[in-house]
């Protein structure tokens, strides 16, 4: 199976466009705790895996990533995947991340970029952005989320082969944003 992770994280800043899409709000108090699913600690932060993920069986050579699950019981050939990195630019305000994540995305070949609406995760203010991605025979969509934390901006992006639906993609991105938490 091919393991693929984008590595986009913005470094600029300015204002981005935006456009609509679903808005996981982790601060309802209308949403039960998520309790399924892998707990996965990064630098800071915590969340739950969607069912099913885990850690990839292999290492991901070459990759600086603070966090990785992948869809275990995936056998279309692609991993869908979620990888989370540290932005290099430290904290960001969402629209410097809108900026810099599109140029970025745009400048590694990335397609049909989008700026979607703005989302609130664990309580903070989050750029969404949207491609679609291509490496070697894999095409795959990415949804790129820009979490702010006090001191880091945190690049979580989850790459999803073509055969998931826009449902089965969206249920792992509500389960993964709905269980942020920060670390103590």
């Amino acid at each position: 199976m091919i393991l693929m992770a984008a590595l986009a994280a913005g470094c600029g800043g300015g204002d981005g466009d935006a456009s609509s899409s679903s808005k996981p709000d982790s601060s309802s108090s209308e949403s039960p705790a998520i309790t399924t699913g892998q707990e996965v600690s990064g630098t800071g932060y915590t969340f739950r895996a969607p069912e099913g993920w885990g850690d990839p069986p292999q290492e991901v050579p070459g990759m600086q990533l603070d966090s990785l699950v992948v869809d275990l019981g995936d056998d279309d050939g692609f991993n869908d995947n979620l990888n989370v990195l540290l932005s290099p630019a430290g904290p960001m305000k969402a629209s410097q991340a809108e900026t810099a994540g599109k140029n970025e995305l745009t400048g590694i070949g990335a397609s049909d970029v989008k700026v979607h609406d703005r989302t609130e995760v664990a309580g903070r203010e989050t750029a969404h952005l949207s491609a679609g991605m291509s490496l070697n025979d894999a095409v795959y969509e990415i949804d790129q989320y820009y979490i702010a934390g006090e001191d880091q901006t945190y690049v979580a992006t989850f790459s999803f082969s073509k055969t998931a639906s826009a449902d089965q993609r969206q249920a792992a991105i509500d389960h993964v944003l709905n269980s942020w938490s920060w670390a103590d």
